[in-house]
């Protein structure tokens, strides 16, 4: 209960902390971005389910929009629920940039601030966060938070290839690092 509380006001800090430069032509390109996500995330999640095994999920996820900062801070928040793993999720921000996040408590898809769903990569952003809603409404479990990634990017990756894009490409992910820092580490 206290993870949950403490995750919660990490995240109303967060979005609270959020600035615009105007508000008018913000809110308009913003409404637009909402609209566009939520009309791929259908289209994405029902492609997922055809090419991955992953159940239909009964509804959408919240869409929201978060500056870079406030993503990894979402971020961490999330992974307060994974117990000893908060240190280990803020190094591996600091070595990655954080482009997106799915919150499992909330069941929203935090999206940057300049995503505008017209481009593939921008697309397969929502994909790869549409993965983690079906795995959490799912109920399926992982042994570690990077655990989940594997077939979140490797869905990413099939989304881009559409394209003849990859994630490589487009994000400088390679999918070997993908694979390997996705296993749980072995008990000793």
């Amino acid at each position: 209960m206290l993870r949950q509380i403490v995750r919660t006001a990490i995240i109303s800090v967060a979005i609270a902390c959020s600035t615009t430069a105007n508000a008018g032509d913000f809110a308009l390109t913003r409404n637009a971005a909402v609209q566009t996500a939520q009309s791929l995330i259908d289209e994405a999640m029902s492609w997922i389910c055809a090419n991955f095994d992953l159940p239909p999920a009964p509804s959408r996820p919240l869409v929201a929009f978060a500056s870079k900062s406030e993503l990894k801070r979402i971020r961490i928040a999330d992974r307060v629920d994974w117990q000893g793993f908060v240190q280990e999720e803020t190094e591996i921000s600091n070595e990655r940039n954080v482009v997106a996040v799915y919150d499992t408590i909330s069941r929203t898809i935090y999206l940057p601030e300049d995503w505008t769903g017209q481009s593939a990569a921008d697309q397969s952003i929502l994909v790869h966060e549409s993965v983690h809603h079906l795995q959490n409404v799912a109920g399926i479990r992982f042994e570690c938070p990077a655990a989940r990634e594997k077939m979140a990017y490797r869905a990413q990756d099939k989304w881009l290839a559409r394209f003849g894009l990859s994630l490589e490409k487009e994000f400088e992910v390679d999918m070997f690092t993908v694979v390997v820092s996705s296993e749980p580490a072995p008990q000793i």
